[in-house]
């Protein structure tokens, strides 16, 4: 039996959601609701939930990166002075 501390068993198989996350730089948060979505498939029989590296592979390839649509600005007409006038109906 070879000693577990070999280069071929170095790479892991099955990683707890909270080594995920640090691997992946992201929070135990964000991947137990991805889990809780169904868009992460956990492992059964782990006292802790549990994802393949295969599942984590294809997760992250899944998922595209993030790009916030971007807003029209939305003209106020006034200053800040002015506004917060009109709010308290001084005007």
């Amino acid at each position: 039996m070879k000693d577990v501390k070999d280069s071929e068993y170095k790479q892991r198989r099955v990683y707890t959601l909270r080594q995920a996350a640090d691997e992946m730089g992201v929070s135990y948060v964000s991947l137990w609701r991805a889990a809780a979505r169904g868009d992460l498939r956990v492992l059964k029989g782990f006292p802790r939930l549990a994802i393949s590296a295969a599942e984590l592979e294809r997760f992250l390839s899944s998922n595209t990166e993030y790009s916030p649509r971007r807003r029209k600005a939305v003209p106020l007409g006034g200053g800040i002075l002015e506004r917060n006038e009109i709010a308290a109906g001084a005007v």
